[in-house]
């Protein structure tokens, strides 16, 4: 063999090792342990208190953008509480836009022991409302899946949609310049992306979700029919500025971006940026009294929140307990017009509800059993007048 064919076969092998090596890298990949290494990488929201401030503009009025600024409190599923206030700029000049004052842009929400199994949200920075809903777990869920909407999908923290049955590859890559872990997979008619950070143990850089639908596009000429086109809808998540706090990898910002794609040009229809401050994890909650109930008694507007979407005023809550503040036929009323709202006098508050949530419903049930009484007494009437009609009738008839 010469030295020219023997550097020709040297040059072919390092060639194909190349070529091989995205191929072999991804063999080298453990999948299993990069999707446990990112379900880990969540569980910095389990027991954390920070600040957050959020920006976004809504489709129904685009020149205004409205930015919230958050406390947030959460110790497990045992505590949480969300306190926000809402106010708008222009999206152009970045000017504050003089709005009417709405008492929703600020809201206390609180979930804790101390609640009894309800979460109380109080309205307006001198309280003056109070929504007091009656499945308190199932509102926390809720606002967690507000606050932390980056890390939930259908409803679910993106775990569950992360199967490994369904993925369908996991290479090396990168991301704007960063090393980065790309795995793909799927969810009923979606196809989801992750890009993750192996320097930061597999937290998340970024994911994406995709779905496609054919759509009618308009041609030219009136008579021409419709064209058949596909459209992506998409949904992206950015993380950046990822820093190390006590061991857990915190994303400083995160970007959301809702569009539609056809034929490459990209259309947003929601933008939304979240910027995170004085991050703390396990903090002492107590020390600060983080979830210490504000005097709400004095409020004269205040409304039960039923799950099945029933709103019943007529409420107040004091000492840690919910007061009924009228008689049963007055809530008949009320529930009437749920946007009717009594003044009430502290000193005639009639009856105090135990915390078992089914008692406001007792009344409820009382009145259809006194209505069922009636009806069956009514039938009972009519059953012995036929009854005594037929005995008559055929008395006469064997005479």
């Amino acid at each position: 063999m010469t030295r020219k064919t023997s550097f020709k076969i040297t040059l072919l092998f390092l060639a194909g090792i190349f070529l091989l090596n995205p191929f072999l890298s991804a063999e080298q990949l453990d999948t299993e342990a990069i999707v446990e290494a990112l379900r880990h990488s969540f569980t910095w929201f389990d027991n954390v208190s920070f600040e957050v401030s959020v920006t976004y503009v809504t489709p129904w009025n685009p020149d205004e953008t409205v930015k919230v600024d958050s406390i947030y409190y959460q110790d497990g599923n045992r505590r949480a509480r969300l306190i926000d206030k809402a106010s708008g700029f222009d999206r152009i000049t970045g000017e504050p836009l003089s709005r009417e004052s709405d008492i929703t842009d600020y809201r206390d929400r609180i979930y804790s022991p101390e609640t009894k199994g309800f979460m109380l949200e109080i309205l307006g920075e001198d309280p003056c409302e109070l929504n007091v809903h009656e499945d308190g777990p199932q509102e926390l869920e809720h606002l967690m899946q507000t606050l932390a909407h980056a890390y939930f999908y259908n409803g679910k923290f993106l775990e569950g949609a992360l199967k490994l049955e369904n993925i369908i590859s996991v290479r090396e890559g990168d991301l704007d310049g960063e090393p980065s872990v790309i795995l793909e997979t799927t969810h009923f008619d979606r196809s989801l992306t992750f890009w993750l950070s192996p320097q930061d143990g597999y937290a998340m850089q970024k994911w994406q979700r995709v779905r496609e639908v054919e759509i009618d596009v308009e041609t030219a000429g009136e008579t021409a029919p419709p064209e058949k086109k596909v459209q992506r809808k998409v949904e992206e998540f950015t993380f950046s500025d990822r820093q190390n706090i006590q061991g857990h990898i915190v994303p400083m910002t995160i970007e959301s971006i809702y569009c539609n794609e056809v034929d490459g040009r990209r259309e947003i229809t929601f933008e939304k940026k979240s910027v995170f401050s004085n991050v703390q994890i396990s903090p002492d909650f107590d020390s600060f009294q983080a979830f210490k109930l504000p005097d709400v008694s004095h409020i004269h507007r205040s409304a039960l929140f039923k799950p099945n979407g029933m709103i019943i005023p007529g409420y107040r809550w004091k000492d840690g307990d919910l007061e009924l503040l009228f008689e049963e036929d007055e809530i008949y009323d009320a529930w009437e017009d749920s946007d009717q709202q009594k003044e009430y006098d502290p000193e005639e508050v009639t009856t105090v509800l135990s915390l078992s949530t089914g008692a406001p419903e007792a009344a409820v049930n009382e009145g259809w059993n006194q209505a069922r009484i009636v009806m069956l007494l009514t039938l009972a009437l009519f059953l012995l007048v036929a009854a005594l009609g037929i005995h008559y009738f055929l008395k006469r008839k064997s005479l």
